[in-house]
């Protein structure tokens, strides 16, 4: 009877816990699956990162701080050399706006597809692509503004000063569907060209497909991410990069790289005896006698500013001179360590909590809204420095003596691009 009892007993569990296990079947089957949208929100996302990460790279590599090119022949790799047989320039003329496929290869990815199984599209704006040779714009830094403008179907604005757009097709009716790659073709490979940029408004439509020549400096894109998931009008699925967004990783990537070519630079120094230069009174400028905080020098000789034995000079053919990241650069020197000291002394005041240092650099992030950046010849000896985010007193003139050089570090709790780098 015990057995009995207990075979009952066993029986009643195995009972439940069917019913529990068939509950939870039948609960989670009935969990529609993911939206084609949040599908390719994920996918988007991913390939956004990799971009970013893209820019980073490039700057930590010495080359310009860049976005890659759209690749044209759907193999995945970023298209700014001439394609044998193919067009002269894929990467578009120079400063042009650029369409063609995600170079996921490039940006060491898989082939990314949509929710459709398509390949995605990526847009860049023509100063910010990696281009070559003739077609490389220089200039391009934390406060250059992109010229891609992000709409919805009515036309609404939804974000300007964009520098690249990731796409995922819809399935309007009317666009070409990809067909199956054939034998040894790029995954990604368009029909019927095989040129991307040439086949874009079959397969995104006129409205989204930029030329691939002629003076395309600026261009609106359709965004359909606010819409009703999977609907069969929707333009297609957007995700982009703003000017902000490429500025704030890429003044972190270069802080550092700018700081060692001035440390580089003053190693070369000529005739000193490891002393700093005088800081510039203008962005990008050189030294001026006896100022010891401003903006970072391009160029130094003392005591003569033409033919002085002291002479420092930052190498004018990197990709940072050239791009002017130094001209976005604050700088102090120890005065106890600068050109007219017959040695140099490093100093504690400069930065408490950095201790020891001879010199400090203050990269700042782009310019926001209403920021003055500059400052005149007339006024940086003795006010505070300017675009500094989150009223961080970069040169407390409050007070007296050498505390009134004391350089703050930015507050990590406040919302902020500035970057500072002692110089040991």
């Amino acid at each position: 009877m015990k057995a009995q009892r207990g075979f009952v007993a066993l029986l009643m569990i195995v009972l439940i816990a069917v019913g529990v296990f068939g509950a939870m079947a039948a609960w989670v089957a009935s969990e529609p699956p993911p939206s084609k949208q949040a599908i390719n929100r994920v996918v988007l996302a991913q390939a956004k990162e990799a971009l970013l990460a893209y820019v980073v790279g490039t700057a930590l590599s010495g080359q310009n701080t860049r976005l890659p090119c759209p690749s044209i022949t759907g193999d995945g790799k970023a298209d700014a050399d001439p394609i044998p047989g193919g067009a002269a320039k894929p990467c578009g003329l120079a400063g042009n706006i650029q369409l063609g496929l995600l170079p996921w290869n490039a940006l060491s990815l898989p082939p990314l597809r949509d929710a459709y199984g398509e390949c995605l599209w990526y847009a860049v704006d023509g100063q910010f692509k990696n281009a070559t040779g003739l077609d490389a714009t220089l200039g391009v830094n934390a406060d250059t503004d992109g010229k891609i403008t992000i709409k919805d179907e009515a036309g609404k604005s939804l974000a300007d000063n964009v520098v690249a757009v990731v796409f995922a097709r819809s399935a309007e009716a009317g666009l070409q569907a990809r067909s199956a790659s054939a034998d040894g073709a790029p995954p990604c490979a368009t029909t019927p060209s095989g040129n991307a940029a040439q086949d874009a408004s079959i397969y995104l439509g006129s409205a989204n497909a930029a030329p691939a020549t002629g003076p395309v400096t600026s261009v609106d894109l359709f965004n359909a991410t606010q819409l009703a998931p999977d609907k069969v009008s929707l333009t297609h699925q957007l995700i982009w990069i703003t000017a902000d967004e490429f500025a704030s990783v890429a003044m972190r990537a270069n802080a550092e790289p700018l700081a060692t070519a001035f440390r580089t630079a003053v190693a070369n120094s000529v005739g000193t005896n490891g002393q700093y230069p005088f800081a510039a009174a203008t962005p990008g400028g050189t030294c001026q006698h006896g100022l010891y905080r401003g903006f970072l020098p391009a160029s130094c000789k003392y005591p003569d500013p033409v033919v002085g034995p002291l002479s420092f000079g930052l190498d004018a053919s990197s990709k940072l001179a050239k791009d002017r990241w130094h001209e976005l650069a604050f700088y102090a020197v120890a005065p106890s360590c600068a050109f007219d000291q017959p040695e140099c002394l490093s100093d504690a005041a400069l930065i408490p909590s950095k201790g020891l240092v001879k010199g400090a650099l203050l990269a700042r992030g782009r310019k926001l809204s209403g920021q003055d950046c500059g400052a005149s010849t007339g006024s940086v000896a003795t006010q505070p420095l300017k675009c500094i985010e989150a009223n961080n007193e970069v040169f407390d003139t409050s007070k007296p003596g050498w505390q009134s050089k004391m350089l703050v570090e930015p507050d990590p709790a406040l919302p902020s691009n500035d970057i500072l780098k002692a110089l040991p």
